[in-house]
Order: C-alpha cells, then sequence, then structure tokens
C-alpha cells in the first residue's frame, strides 16, 4: 500500500471497484500526502488505533467484540443502514436525515470512468 498514490487509483482502477477500496482506500491514497505535510502521519490496517481518528467502513463495523469504545471512530455508511457503533458517520447521500453524527460527503469518482464529453450537455445519443 506505501508504494501506491493517489495516480495510482486512475490508472488502475479495477483493484478500486467497492465500497470498501472507494471509501477507505481511496481516502487514504488521496489525503496521505496533504496529511503528512500538514504533519500528521495516516496509516492503514485492520486495527483500531486508541487516541486517533479511524475510519471505516460500514461493512467492517459489524464486529461485535471490537473494542470501539477505546477509539474514535468515523463509519462510513455507503449506501447501507446507519452505522450506531461509531463517534461519527459519513453519508454519501446528502437526502439522509442530518442530525449531530451525521456528515454528507460526496462519493469519490468511480475510478477508470471516462468522462462525459462536456460539449455533448443533455444530449442523449445511446443507452447501450
Amino acid at each position: 500500500m506505501n508504494d501506491l498514490s493517489e495516480h495510482d487509483v486512475a490508472a488502475q482502477a479495477a483493484p478500486f471497484r467497492g465500497g470498501v477500496n472507494n471509501w477507505i482506500v481511496q481516502t487514504f491514497l488521496r489525503l496521505r500526502q496533504s496529511l503528512l505535510a500538514a504533519g500528521i502521519t495516516p496509516t492503514i490496517g485492520e486495527a483500531f488505533i486508541s487516541g486517533c481518528v479511524n475510519l471505516a467502513h460500514r461493512d467492517c463495523l459489524n464486529r461485535l467484540l471490537a473494542p470501539y469504545h477505546r477509539s474514535y471512530v468515523v463509519g462510513i455508511r455507503a449506501d447501507r443502514p446507519p452505522v450506531h457503533s461509531c463517534d461519527r458517520e459519513i453519508v454519501q447521500n446528502d437526502l439522509e436525515p442530518a442530525n449531530a453524527r451525521t456528515h454528507f460527503l460526496p462519493f469519490w469518482p468511480q475510478a477508470g470512468l471516462i468522462a462525459r464529453d462536456p460539449s455533448r450537455r443533455s444530449r442523449l445519443q445511446r443507452m447501450a
């Protein structure tokens, strides 16, 4: 993981599919250099670190015996049901009811997509 960079997300799109890779791995790769420049050392792994902000995908927050209470956990709900075992929750749909624990954050662009030609505007030429 340490040899990958933000640019590898577009160059090697296939591994960046699914919620965990799109939300957690891309967030790590895209923010790592900015965090390092700010004096923050980001890490990525399977365990929560006490005294740190820990990001975790909703699918990874189903472990009933995990010591969530020792860590500050930001849960990435994605398109799943609410996460109750975290301190904060990121939702990808701004139509979700807002509260003090939930925050809207647009989803990272899907890796490997070819951008739509802006000159086409809203014209639909072909559906399949």
